[in-house]
């Protein structure tokens, strides 16, 4: 086959193809010059789309263009089909003949006859075919169908590479997008903007209302409607009936929060990456601002514990109230105290789910009411013009309320009378020998 016009096309082919990465460029090339090389009057290039199931018409000089990025089989479907489908060449003399040739309306013509397709394989990934008809009768020989496979190789290489090449470039904005918006995130973060401007900024960059919970499922901050005001029966991690995304934040093993998008949060790869790098900040945030707050609250607790649990003077008590109250917890004077313990001996300390809801207990019913954690136990106070009956009431609702949380039973102690800063211990100590009584059996103090 030396200096045949074979070898030339080939030569030329070949040299095309290691010098480039355009597909259609070679394309064009094949169709133009195997229907000279091989003595045919049709070439048509078929590329399998990404579902891996249809073939896509791209190219053909001699069937009807209207075609062309329109017609598709389906994998095994008429004999450019089976040939795909079975990685193997088919010879048809003569298509009227041809038990699996489908006619496809409006792009084949009744005057091809003879045809012959080779399946474009890159290794052993079926890239597309190459079919070659010719409007009188042929029997495609092996010279025939080899050449062809010689052009079908060279097709699936620049192909592949071309392909190959565009996966890199889409990773590539991948990653700069990627680090784009963790970089804006983290920003947000170190300028102390929030969680609601994080929330804002994760929305934005994936196109999807979100918002942030707490592990209870109780909000903390959100971004666009159709969100859950509360996040509840789910399972960590669940994609969720109503189409929402529900990821858990964490840092090391502990749960932090939720985050919530969506709906369809998933379906984009920026969404995905937005709601991952968000999952990231959120609980570095969180992190951060329940170390400040645990700090802060550590130490206006301790100031309210030591006037519980220390007999002082009015002045002395006075001033640990005043710091205190710089630290956010106003104490009202008088107030009443209320002490609830777990009837258990073992335990954790109160969940701060417990804690949170008795707050929101007081704030309605008691204004400027506070709770305090003091070792195991809860103290409520209570201020004036509360009366002795509205504080038991309280206690009540206190006791049930801390059971349910914790699934243990409560009981509740209430000093003889509201008192000032310096009168917290002596009531902290009747509520806690109210509380022995109760039960019937002496406690440690």
């Amino acid at each position: 086959m030396a200096g045949s016009p074979e070898t030339a096309f080939l030569q030329r082919l070949a040299l095309a193809a290691a010098s480039t990465l355009d597909p259609g460029g070679l394309v064009r090339l094949v169709i133009t010059e195997t229907t000279e090389a091989l003595g045919t009057d049709v070439c048509s290039v078929y590329l399998l789309e990404p579902d891996g199931e249809h073939l896509l018409l791209a190219a053909t000089n001699g069937l009807s263009q209207a075609g062309v990025g329109r017609v598709r089989l389906r994998v095994g479907e008429g004999v450019t089909g089976w040939a795909a489908a079975e990685r193997r060449p088919a010879v048809v003399p003569d298509v009227r003949e041809e038990p699996r040739f489908r006619w496809l309306h409006g792009v084949d013509q009744a005057r091809f006859v003879s045809m012959c397709s080779v399946p474009i394989v890159s290794g052993d990934r079926l890239v597309g075919v190459l079919n070659v008809q010719t409007d009188r009768r042929r029997e495609f020989g092996p010279h025939d169908v080899g050449l062809l496979a010689a052009i079908a190789a060279q097709v699936a290489g620049v192909l592949e590479r071309s392909e190959l090449q565009a996966r890199l470039e889409r990773r590539l904005a991948e990653l700069r997008r990627s680090e784009e918006v963790h970089r804006r995130l983290s920003e947000l973060v170190l300028a102390g903007a929030g969680r609601a401007a994080i929330c804002a900024a994760i929305a934005r960059a994936a196109g999807v209302p979100v918002a942030v919970y707490d592990p209870d499922g109780e909000p903390l901050a959100g971004s666009g409607d159709g969100l859950p005001e509360r996040l509840e029966g789910f399972v960590d991690p669940e994609r969720r009936a109503d189409g929402l995304s529900v990821v858990p934040v964490r840092a090391g093993g502990e749960l932090l929060g939720w985050l919530a998008a969506g709906p369809d949060a998933g379906a984009a790869p920026e969404r995905r990456q937005a709601i991952e790098h968000g999952v990231t900040v959120l609980a570095l945030d969180l992190v951060r601002e329940r170390a400040a707050a645990e700090a802060e609250r550590r130490l206006r607790g301790d100031l309210l514990a030591e006037l519980l649990g220390v007999r002082m003077s009015p002045a002395d008590a006075e001033r640990l109230a005043e710091r205190a109250a710089r630290l956010g917890h106003r104490l009202r004077s008088p107030a009443w105290v209320a002490v609830l313990e777990p009837e258990s001996d073992a335990g954790a300390p109160a969940p701060a789910r417990l804690v949170r809801a008795l707050g929101d207990v007081l704030a309605r019913r008691a204004a400027g009411g506070l709770v305090v954690e003091w070792a195991r136990a809860l103290v409520l106070l209570v201020p004036e013009p509360a009366a002795l009956a509205d504080v038991e009431a309280l206690g009540r609702e206190a006791v049930e309320m801390a059971a349910a949380v914790t699934g243990t039973p409560w009981s509740c102690g209430i000093g003889s009378e509201a008192a000032g800063p310096a009168g917290l211990h002596r009531l902290a100590e009747e509520a806690r020998e109210a509380l022995r009584i109760d039960r019937g059996r002496e406690r440690p103090a």
